[in-house]
This record gives structure tokens, sequence and C-alpha cells, in this order.
């Protein structure tokens, strides 16, 4: 029906959010000598249940493993992932120290539990940890220019090409080998993109920008920018993908509104 189910008032400067079969867990990134947690959310009566203070600050991207009940958390101001368990009183286990140790800090990544691997961009960067471990396996310095926006941010994992899609602030799109990192290729984009999305069955990659007013689309199997959906609207930086409908979902920043669009055939 695409209508509100529940609103938050009280979870300060919301960053991003991760679920399992009970509960939401949401960031809440004010930064250093404010507000740092996740805040725990239960999916049966949409109540706050709990508060956790973050080690790092300034919580950003967070991704979540069902199997092995870890909760990955990037933190912008420490170039590190912190880690904790699920549930409702999640608890701090560890940290992985990302490269550099210094810089824009790390942004949204991407967990493929099947490959026991999570993605990171960090400044300029991208890498990929062993998620048991935090070992980094491989990195790639991809010598783009660093804004006060970071460089390497969200992206999406692609099983049938082994690919792993990076966007930029300031140099469109990277496609690279999800083993080694290598560069598959180099595309445009229309301005700065934050988060990525895909349809996996329909092979279409979105790119959602802040500057650009609307998302970029990709064809995942050939690589290729397909077109450029405008919003009129700015700061439509994230967006999401029912891979069910085909719906993408892009949220238009100074409308204040999720604009819903769907692919043609």
């Amino acid at each position: 029906t695409n209508k509100v189910v529940h609103h938050w008032k009280s979870i300060p400067a919301p960053n991003s959010h991760a679920s399992d079969a009970h509960y939401v867990y949401w960031t809440a990134a004010q930064g250093p000598g404010k507000t740092n947690q996740i805040v725990v959310i239960s999916k049966k009566d949409w109540k706050i249940v709990n508060r956790v203070t973050t080690v790092g600050t300034s919580p950003d991207g967070m991704w979540l493993d069902p199997a092995t009940h870890k909760l990955y958390v990037a933190m912008d101001d420490n170039n590190w992932v912190d880690v904790y368990s699920t549930g409702k009183d999640p608890k701090f286990e560890t940290k992985f120290p990302l490269v550099p140790t210094k810089g824009g800090g790390p942004d949204v990544g991407r967990l493929v539990a099947s490959k026991n691997i999570l993605y990171m961009p960090d400044d300029s960067w991208e890498e990929s940890l062993n998620a048991t471990t935090g070992k980094i396996m491989h990195k790639i310095n991809l010598h783009i220019k660093v804004t006060k926006l970071d460089g390497t941010k969200g992206q999406i994992y692609d099983p049938k090409t082994n690919a792993v899609w990076v966007g930029t602030t300031s140099a469109g799109m990277f496609v690279l080998n999800a083993d080694t990192l290598k560069v598959l290729k180099h595309l445009p984009a229309k301005s700065g993109i934050d988060q990525v999305e895909w349809d996996p069955k329909l092979g279409l990659v979105y790119a959602f920008e802040g500057a650009g007013k609307g998302f970029n689309v990709y064809d995942a199997n050939t690589m290729k920018p397909v077109t450029f959906v405008s919003t009129g609207v700015g700061l439509t930086h994230t967006g999401t993908v029912d891979p069910v409908t085909h719906n993408v979902y892009a949220y238009a920043g100074k409308a204040g509104a999720l604009y819903v669009y769907k692919p043609e055939k």
C-alpha cells in the first residue's frame, strides 16, 4: 500500500539500519561528544526496546548476518568497523581496523554472507575483510578525489558476474572483481553517488545521487549505463528496490518524500 506503518521521533541523526526476524536496528549518529547508538526496535509492536552506545562514533553503514548473529557497524570518525551480537541487548565483541587509519572514514559497504566477506569503502579505498577475523584480504586505492562527503561509497555484489559495484562521490561507478578487487569497468555518473542498490532478476543496478536530482541505471550483465532517471528534486541520495514488484524507492530529500518508480518492459 506504500503507507507509513510507524514513525519514530526519538532517533537522532538516523543513518542506516539492519533487521532480523525479531528486531530492527538503527544507528543514531550525532558524532563525537553526542549521541552515538544502536537503537533496537521490536518488530512485535514497533517499540524501542534498547539503546546501546557504540564504541566508535558516527556509526554509518550497518550489516547483519542472521546465521552468525553478528552486527557490523562502520564508524565514520574512527576508520574501523564495530562488531556486536544481535538481539534485544547487542554486546560489543571486537573491532576491525580499516585502511587508511585516518581520512574520510568508511561508508556503506556490503556484507556477502555466502563468501563470509565484508566489502568496505574507506576514503579513496575499497577493501574486502574476512567477516570472522576482520583480516583485510584485498584492498585497492582507486586514487579518486575525496570530497567532504568522502570518496568510495555504497555498493552491491552481483553473484552472477562475481562483481562488486562501488559508487563514488567524484568518479562515477567502479565495477570490481569480487575476489581480487581488480577493476573490470569504470562507468560514468551524472554526479556524486551515495547509495547503490540493485534488482537481481532484472539485472539492473541503481545508483542514487545527491546533487544530480535522480538516479543512474546500469545493466549488471553488460556493465553499461542504461539511463538516468530524474526526480527533479535535490538530495535523491538514497533508495532501495523491491525485487518482487521491481519498484524502485528513491528518497527525495529536498521534498521530504519517497518517490516510487517501476521499470518499463
